[in-house]
């Protein structure tokens, strides 16, 4: 894929150049502002063209007439938008990966930054609204939020739509997450015995789901999404390869199956 501008020798005026896939399209613009809007709008399509096509269109379809308006300029909360579907299918996102970043596009980024043009963001308010999150944010939201808006701005910067991305490093002015040292304290064979016995005693319906849980160790949205199929009585054996996410099976997490041995 190749997209360049080049004016035109002797006339005031400029040509687009698009060379995609074995094919070439040229048009000439008066406004040398057009064509480079022309250009930029092109390299962002072809880039996601690569894999998904252009759904029917031609070169020629993408190409606006040489009196077309300027093509206007990307804002944050229109690319976020894009950023999120394109990168959803270009990376295979798990359901639930693909939510959490909804989520911080919808409740963090696009009320602050919606109609400001990428070419707009600064270092500076990016740094001012990250602390203005993290009055009544916990840390870890805060990097989160941040690491989604760096992420975003490096791809629009790989579009051409902005000549770098100016949020990057920025860690060190960011609240940090506090690890706990505190280790994980299991249960003694006494308190699982009257754990059970509990669950037996007042929700028996739910008692097999425990006793799975105590049995295998399990995490609870793994053992909720377990089915028939994934017991194997002859070798003993459950297979955990999904997840019971915000109402509706996924992967687990990293995507790694496991067989665990399962005890009478």
């Amino acid at each position: 894929m190749k997209v360049t501008v080049r004016p035109r020798a002797g006339r005031n005026s400029f040509t687009v150049d698009v060379r995609w896939k074995g094919e070439r399209v040229r048009r000439t613009y008066a406004d040398p502002g057009l064509a480079d809007a022309v250009a930029d709008e092109l390299r962002r399509i072809l880039v996601r063209a690569e894999l998904d096509g252009l759904g029917g269109a031609t070169l020629a379809d993408l190409l606006p007439s040489p009196t077309a308006e300027p093509v206007h300029m990307d804002t944050v909360g229109t690319y976020a938008d894009e950023w999120v579907v394109y990168n959803s299918k270009a990376n295979g996102w798990k359901r639930s990966t693909l939510q959490n970043y909804e989520s911080i596009v919808r409740k963090h980024i696009k009320p602050a930054w919606s109609d400001i043009p990428l070419a707009d963001v600064t270092r500076v308010e990016v740094k001012h609204w990250l602390l203005g999150i993290a009055k009544d944010r916990k840390p870890k939201t805060v990097r989160n939020v941040y690491r989604t808006m760096s992420s975003l701005l490096t791809s629009a910067c790989d579009d051409g739509l902005i000549p770098f991305n100016p949020v990057l490093r920025m860690g060190r002015v960011l609240p940090r997450v506090k690890q706990s040292r505190q280790r994980p304290r299991a249960w003694t064979p006494e308190q699982l015995v009257a754990v059970l016995d509990a669950a037996k005693e007042h929700t028996p319906d739910h008692y097999p789901l425990f006793l799975q849980l105590a049995k295998t160790g399990q995490r609870i949205a793994e053992a909720i999404a377990t089915q028939w199929v994934d017991v194997d009585f002859g070798n003993q054996g459950l297979r955990t390869d999904r997840t019971w996410v915000r109402g509706d099976l996924d992967e687990t997490k990293g995507r790694q199956y496991r067989t665990i041995g399962m005890t009478i």
